[in-house]
């Protein structure tokens, strides 16, 4: 028959072998799995251990960007069969097939309610902030006629609709008339950094230019060189630069002192 730690003391120095060992398993449902077996066995809580080890085990999932555990679908009976062969005959065979059943029942449903979704507005999540502060300030100042047409603007020289044409003219250009290393084939690259806003490793950059290793590594040093990527250090991730150079080309207009610079050179 099982019955469960009851020492305050060991209880705590076992849960803390257990975290112990499940952060040290790399396969992320390799862990996920472990913290469903071994929490409920241990029961460190008063109560929803079982519960508790169904929301651990969405943490290594969620980390490695997987489909999380639901267990919506699953019968509560042959869940709780499963834990009773972990508590009373320490067999997780139940269990894992329970867990396998779950895992593939939830990535069917993840995906029906993505495919549902609507895409985020990527501006609208980068400059919430801001968006927020210009508002506030339009309608505390009463400036809304003069701000609507800057808003107008701006919004044509951020239209995200056109910034893949600008920035194919801005390659062309560096390919073609400055030559200096700069190919065309970065558009794919380049195009996703400035709408994610994110930072890449170089080799998942490299990866978008559809080159050999050694081309592909002599573009990315030259985009590096010409400020259109930035990074913080010689071999670190990149993101996506606005050198003054290319502002003529990404937002015309938006900064006159970049077109007479070009031409002055």
């Amino acid at each position: 028959m099982y019955l469960p730690v009851a020492l305050p003391q060991r209880l705590e120095e076992l849960f803390g072998i257990v975290m112990q060992m499940a952060a040290e398993i790399d396969d992320p449902f390799e862990q996920a799995f472990f913290q469903m077996v071994h929490l409920p066995y241990l029961q460190p809580f008063e109560d929803v251990n079982k519960r508790v080890s169904r929301l651990a085990a969405n943490i290594p999932l969620i980390r490695h960007n997987l489909c999380p555990l639901s267990f919506i679908d699953v019968p509560q009976s042959a869940y709780v069969d499963a834990m009773i062969g972990v508590y009373e005959l320490n067999r997780i065979e139940l269990l894992r097939d329970v867990f396998v059943w779950a895992y593939e029942r939830s990535c069917q449903q993840y995906v029906a309610v993505q495919q549902n979704l609507v895409p985020p507005d990527i501006f609208r999540l980068r400059y919430r902030q801001a968006l927020s502060e210009v508002v506030a300030a339009i309608v505390k100042n009463n400036e809304a006629a003069t701000c609507l047409d800057q808003v107008r603007f701006m919004a044509s020289m951020l239209d995200f609709e056109t910034i893949k044409a600008r920035i194919e003219a801005c390659l062309v250009f560096e390919a073609t008339v400055l030559k200096q290393g700069v190919r065309t084939e970065a558009l794919r690259g380049l195009h996703y950094l400035f709408l994610s806003g994110e930072e890449i490793a170089r080799g998942d950059f490299k990866a978008m230019l559809g080159m050999s290793d050694r081309g592909a590594t002599d573009a990315l040093g030259a985009l590096v060189r010409r400020g259109l990527l930035k990074s913080d250090s010689p071999q670190g991730r990149v993101r996506f630069g606005l050198p003054q150079h290319a502002l003529r080309f990404l937002f015309p207009q938006l900064w006159p002192e970049a077109e007479a610079d070009s031409v002055n050179h």
